[in-house]
């Protein structure tokens, strides 16, 4: 981006407030979808400033943009990775896109400039959605794990019909589905924009006080500034069960007069910050996956998650599997169609169970109904006694 760093310092002056930024953005889009033989392409590119001030406790933003609406063809990277895809025997609807942003925050203390890039891959076959996020262009060891897990999801589909995916089971949640459950159950009431909205069940009156339990710590951690232009660091929010620290923005710990823990996140320049994480981090627990599998008699092995829901208000959590395994008495044994598991959230103290082992009813953690959740040694794995139905 060309940009008169006078000029924006000055935009930024001319502004007295008790916090003011500006942010500066451009983001540049390819996509190209094959659909039954068909190409679609599509080119975007945007740029845009917003100058966001606070005066006590009311947020102002002035924003302006440029569109840009020409259509060029993709680059030619994205006609590569499609045809490699092909070649691999992929059919259905297959999706490639790449995005790159740059983009600069000024503060009256610092400048920040930040570009993020990454590539898109989404299939769609049967009602089966595979998709994956990468950092650089996918090479060919990429490409042929992606193949691999997808043809995976469609035998996923074809194997088990008769299997039973309805009433009260355990889960096992592995890999990036544990990360999904966390981030949905244990992150987002942390976030002080959802606590003003009382969306979350969580309030500022409940800081340094223990409501989680005793096994659970939590930490985020970014090296990164955020679009704020603030360094998060390394900081605990949850420590053996006590709450010690809320996610916010500047806005927020402003407005609530709590301590700042830099996690603002832009939409785009047009909006204010939300609070958002960064990299979440759940400490080890007692049990190993291995450990925790041998104990279940009767459920599933969650290795995908591909939707989620979550409503703080009614207490329930739920969660699309789109890739897991029957078992039973310890044992894996067949691959299950996607279902949906549903889980009440827990912040009830006296419903705790203990994740020493599954056979003692001890005090842990709070779902209602008896389920359960074990954290394991191997984290972060998850044992969740909830209710499946079918699509």
């Amino acid at each position: 981006m060309r940009i008169e760093s006078r000029k924006l310092r000055r935009e930024l002056e001319s502004v007295k407030a008790d916090y003011k930024d500006l942010y500066v953005e451009r983001t540049i889009h390819y996509s190209l979808t094959d659909y039954r033989g068909r190409l679609f392409y599509h080119f975007s590119l945007e740029e845009g400033k917003a100058l966001r001030w606070i005066v006590g406790e009311t947020e102002y933003i002035k924003s302006s943009s440029i569109d840009h609406k020409e259509k060029i063809a993709a680059e030619d990277l994205l006609e590569d990775t499609l045809r490699r895809l092909r070649d691999r025997g992929l059919e259905g609807e297959i999706s490639i896109s790449y995005t790159k942003r740059n983009s600069i925050i000024l503060t009256p203390e610092n400048h920040q400039e930040k570009v993020e890039e990454f590539y898109l891959l989404q299939v769609k076959e049967g009602g089966v959605v595979h998709r994956r996020i990468y950092s650089s262009r996918p090479s060919s060891v990429f490409l042929d794990g992606f193949v691999d897990y997808f043809q995976e999801k469609k035998r996923t589909r074809r194997v088990a019909k008769k299997l039973p995916r309805e009433g009260e089971m355990f889960f096992l949640f592995t890999e990036g589905a544990a990360s999904v459950f966390a981030h949905e159950v244990f992150w987002h009431p942390l976030e002080l924009d959802l606590i003003l909205r009382g969306q979350s069940p969580l309030s500022p009156s409940m800081l340094w006080k223990k409501i989680f339990p005793s096994s659970l710590s939590l930490v985020s951690s970014s090296r990164e500034p955020d679009d704020e232009g603030r360094v998060l660091g390394k900081k605990v929010l949850i420590e053996k069960g006590r709450l010690v620290g809320f996610a916010s923005s500047v806005y927020y710990s402003l407005l609530y007069r709590l301590p700042f823990l830099p996690h603002g996140r832009r939409q785009n320049y047009r909006f204010p910050p939300m609070v958002r994480p960064k990299k979440v981090i759940i400490r080890k627990g007692e049990l190993s996956q291995i450990e925790i599998l041998q104990k279940i008699k009767r459920g599933v092995l969650v290795r995908e998650i591909d939707r989620a829901w979550v409503d703080f208000k009614r207490g329930e959590a739920s969660f699309r599997v789109s890739l897991g395994y029957w078992v039973e008495e310890g044992r894996v044994l067949f691959p299950l169609d996607p279902l949906w598991l549903s889980v009440n959230i827990p912040l009830d103290e006296r419903f705790f169970w203990s994740s020493s082992d599954l056979n003692k009813e001890e005090r842990f953690f709070c779902i209602k109904g008896g389920q359960r959740v074990v954290f394991s040694s191997i984290a972060p794995d998850f044992l969740v006694k909830g209710f499946s139905r079918n699509v």
